[in-house]
């Protein structure tokens, strides 16, 4: 699928990166554009919503982790999925060419556009942004009680219904 790209980064917009998140291939290919293109004070940090975003994809599975490391005036971006305890590379380390300054302000300024991702640690040298347990529970069916006052499965009490 060929997606348009932007030309800067304060270009990014909600229509490129919905389009990139049909596929991880198309996700990849967006956030190393955005690296390539990137420039202090251009609007690097416009990148974070792609992150946030794809917590709606399909095919994303287990837990997304962000970290960005400073690289002197640059930043590099790894992002992983925790699955039991265990990290997988989801993308190519990224290269930004801004500082992680840019990246602080802009997850200070806009924590709500990021959510559900959370600042899960925070220093001068390296910021971690991470879903919890929110996409886990999402994909187990939850416990309910049962008219005896015993947790019940959801499935339980559908089998019951139909009974």
């Amino acid at each position: 699928m060929t997606i348009e790209r932007p030309l800067r980064g304060s270009d990014l917009g909600m229509r490129h990166i919905l389009t990139a998140l049909g596929s991880k291939h198309d996700a990849a290919a967006l956030l190393h554009h955005m690296a390539s293109i990137s420039r202090p004070g251009e609007g690097a940090s416009k990148v974070l919503v792609l992150f946030a975003r794809m917590l709606h994809a399909d095919w994303l599975r287990g837990n997304l982790v962000v970290e960005l490391v400073a690289d002197g005036v640059a930043t590099a971006i790894e992002v992983v999925v925790e699955v039991n305890g265990r990290r997988e590379p989801l993308f190519p380390l990224a290269h930004f060419h801004a500082p992680i300054d840019e990246f602080l302000a802009a997850i200070e300024r806009h924590r709500a556009l990021l959510a559900p991702l959370l600042v899960r640690r925070r220093d001068s040298a390296r910021i971690v942004l991470a879903t919890g347990l929110e996409r886990v529970e999402r994909e187990i069916s939850r416990p309910a009680l049962g008219q005896n006052g015993r947790i019940q499965t959801r499935d339980y009490e559908l089998a019951k219904e139909r009974e």
